[in-house]
């Protein structure tokens, strides 16, 4: 009878626990969109860094159409529950087709060759302004609860 009882309270005390908003021990599905001056940015990192050092951070790469998925680890998409700075940064990189059957030395040359085409692309400044891609410095926030909103993040671009 002591058993059944036990068993009892232990299930009363599992399911106001899981009524109680106790949060998730996994990560958790976040997607958002990038707008700078309301326009879709793709090609930027966006990281959520946990308030206070506590928990994992988390990233992603925003699409040509501003869309991002964000990951605590490459094998691990979803973010884990909690508050979080947000950060942005976009460096302009070249664009080169790899394969995998070209040799490292083939990949630098083909990297190398895209940089010197691409020159006065890749020094152009970046759209995001600079307040954005630190820690110390980003107004950006934002609450990671299991099945919320999109992250609709929207930026004024850099000033000149």
């Amino acid at each position: 009878m002591r058993a059944r009882s036990f068993l009892k309270l232990m299930t009363l005390a599992a399911v106001a626990l899981a009524g109680a908003g106790c949060k998730r021990s996994g990560p958790v599905p976040v997607e958002g969109v990038l707008l700078v001056d309301d326009k879709p940015l793709g090609g930027a990192t966006v990281l959520f860094h946990p308030v206070g050092g506590a928990g994992q951070p988390a990233s992603g790469f925003t699409r040509d159409d501003g869309s991002f998925e964000l990951s605590t680890r490459a094998s691990q998409p979803g973010v884990y529950e909690g508050d979080y700075r947000v950060i942005v940064v976009f460096d302009r990189a070249p664009k080169v087709t790899l394969s995998e059957n070209m040799t490292m030395a083939d990949k630098m040359k083909a990297w190398a060759k895209a940089r010197e085409e691409q020159k006065g692309e890749l020094t152009k400044p970046s759209p995001v302004p600079a307040v954005y891609g630190s820690v110390a410095t980003t107004p950006l926030r934002w609450t990671v609860e299991g099945g919320g909103d999109p992250v609709v993040l929207k930026l004024p671009g850099a000033r000149p």
